[in-house]
């Protein structure tokens, strides 16, 4: 039983060597372009920490600050923006058949390339690692459109609005204007998950605001009346948004990522329609004027989706943890937002005094290429 005793501080030692020894394959390790690898603590015999370096990801216990910043290049597009028929060579209007209408391709009012922002900031805890998340988007973006009437026949081919155009001649002319505006702004609680070493699932869950609004005008030119449609609606509100973030790194701080969202936005929808026409020629033919307002509450919603490449490079022992670049593609979907009020044709007989108004109601498409740069600190 002495010798025993007397050899258990060796035995001892012999455990304890690797627990203050240098161990050398932790940073081989720590080196590879691992996606959210673990930075292990090593203490040596003194007490002191030796973090190993990352190369490229964050690690999955990563706690601190991220600011981000997008420029975002987006197109337009709306179902209820079309306002004229333009007739083609193939579709000229038969003598025997004067009230031949429809004939001929329906076009809408189209939106050039807008740029816009996404600026967000956000602080992810070291308790379970949850994230707060605030963002805001600003974007607008305008277009015009012009068209005339053919020339090859020029008696029998007149353009044919969508809308009351008030002319004794017929439409020869027809011109569109539009600007839309979208801000949107979201709080967000996020929760990363780790299902394998090199795929990252987030998930997120908030409140959701903002202010979108537009004017539509159009021009109606005759041979002595020109008859002009002005549309502009705006709506307001709020709601909740959720979505899910997923990551792929494929190495060397290179990845893919997807990210989906969807939002339900309750608020104020209001929309002004007015239609005028020039002083004709022939006081025998009053102009036409129709002034409506509409004003409700609308449920809006509205989904996101983006997929695109990132690269990321990581640091120790600064005061910034890692830069962020990444390029994706976005489609955005505001589903039932815009509405367009319009008047029928003229009314016909003596004891006609006005015409109907209907409605056109659509939803409005926004996508186009995101240029994101983030630092995490």
């Amino acid at each position: 039983m002495k010798k025993i005793w007397l050899f258990s501080p060796f035995i001892l030692s012999m455990l304890a060597a690797p627990l203050c020894g240098e161990q050398k394959s932790e940073s081989e390790i720590a080196k590879r372009p691992v996606f959210a690898q673990n930075q292990k603590r090593q203490f040596s015999c003194d007490g002191t920490s030796n973090v190993e370096p990352m190369d490229y990801r964050l690690p999955k216990d990563f706690h601190g600050s991220n600011a981000f910043a997008e420029y975002l290049l987006w197109q337009t597009q709306e179902q209820a923006s079309h306002f004229v028929i333009v007739p083609t060579s193939s579709t000229i209007v038969n003598p025997n058949y004067p009230d031949t209408e429809g004939l001929g391709t329906i076009k809408s009012a189209s939106f050039d390339w807008g740029s816009g922002v996404r600026v967000g900031l956000s602080y992810t805890g070291d308790r379970d690692y949850w994230t707060a998340l605030g963002q805001y988007t600003w974007y607008n973006t305008n277009g015009q459109n012009s068209y005339s009437r053919p020339t090859i026949d020029s008696s029998l081919q007149y353009l044919m609005p969508t809308s009351y155009a008030q002319s004794t001649t017929g439409t020869i002319s027809a011109s569109s204007s539009t600007f839309f505006s979208y801000q949107i702004g979201d709080f967000l609680a996020c929760r990363r998950f780790m299902p394998t070493e090199q795929i990252q699932l987030n998930f997120s869950i908030g409140a959701t605001g903002g202010y979108i609004k537009e004017n539509f005008d159009v021009t109606y030119g005759g041979a002595t009346i020109n008859t002009h449609m002005h549309n502009n609606w705006a709506f307001g509100g709020g709601g909740f948004r959720a979505g899910i973030d997923s990551n792929w790194h494929i190495g060397y701080g290179f990845g893919v990522f997807g990210r989906f969202s969807f939002a339900t936005i309750l608020g104020q929808y209001t929309n002004t329609n007015r239609i005028t026409a020039d002083a004709p020629v022939d006081s025998d033919v009053p102009p036409r004027i129709a002034h409506t307002r509409y004003q409700g509450i609308l449920l809006m919603p509205t989904t996101q989706i983006a997929l695109g490449f990132d690269w990321c490079r990581s640091f120790t022992n600064y005061p910034i943890s890692a830069v962020k670049v990444a390029i994706a593609g976005e489609f955005n979907n505001l589903a039932n937002l815009q509405q367009v009020f319009k008047a029928e044709g003229a009314p016909s007989g003596s004891s006609a005094s006005k015409a109907p108004m209907f409605r056109d109601l659509s939803s409005v498409y926004m996508y186009g290429g995101t240029l994101r740069f983030g630092v995490d600190y």
